[in-house]
């Protein structure tokens, strides 16, 4: 892809690349200082929630953790970038543009690129946050960038539903539930 088409591209999807950027910035920032204030010490919770940190080898949840390091990483960096230059592109072109497209991608986005710098970066994921053990004890560990990807898909599944979908796209509502 030539500059100047990437530019053109980051221009109409503005709020999406606003979104993105501030999300991943959130995300690494509170990575960062949870590594700093939770390393070594026992979970801290408040509420609903509680804080410890933990190392994700695997994907989301700690899927294929168990697979060889030389196979696992590049396998999930790979699925990391399909979904990006893929995957995202296809979703992006089938739903009506607007705000509620441009929120959804930017999730998206900032949640796979947030969670693809750490495994660059350090070869694991960090996550911090679970629900309490009072409320559940078999509570994922996750990160703001997982919390992004989530609301991401939902408010995406929410548009197909609801039918913000491009006249090209029409044919698929139904089975996601929405008008035909």
């Amino acid at each position: 892809m030539r500059w100047d088409r990437a530019l053109t591209v980051l221009a109409e999807h503005r709020g999406c690349t606003v979104i993105a950027g501030i999300v991943v910035l959130l995300d690494q920032i509170s990575k960062d200082v949870a590594a700093t204030l939770l390393s070594g010490s026992r979970p801290f919770s408040f509420g609903p929630l509680s804080l410890h940190l933990t190392q994700n080898e695997g994907a989301a949840l700690g899927v294929w953790a168990a697979l060889p390091e030389g196979l696992r990483l590049p396998l999930i960096v790979a699925l990391s970038l399909l979904t990006l230059l893929v995957i995202l592109p296809f979703v992006s072109s089938h739903l009506r543009p607007g705000a509620g497209r441009e929120v959804a991608l930017g999730l998206i986005v900032s949640g796979a690129l947030g969670n693809l710098i750490d495994r660059l970066w350090h070869g694991h994921v960090v996550d911090f946050i679970s629900l309490s053990p009072v409320i559940d004890h078999l509570s994922p560990v996750f990160n703001v960038a997982d919390l992004a990807l989530l609301c991401g898909t939902g408010l995406t599944l929410f548009n197909l539903r609801r039918g913000a979908l491009g006249a090209d796209a029409a044919a698929i509502a139904p089975i996601f539930g929405g008008p035909p």
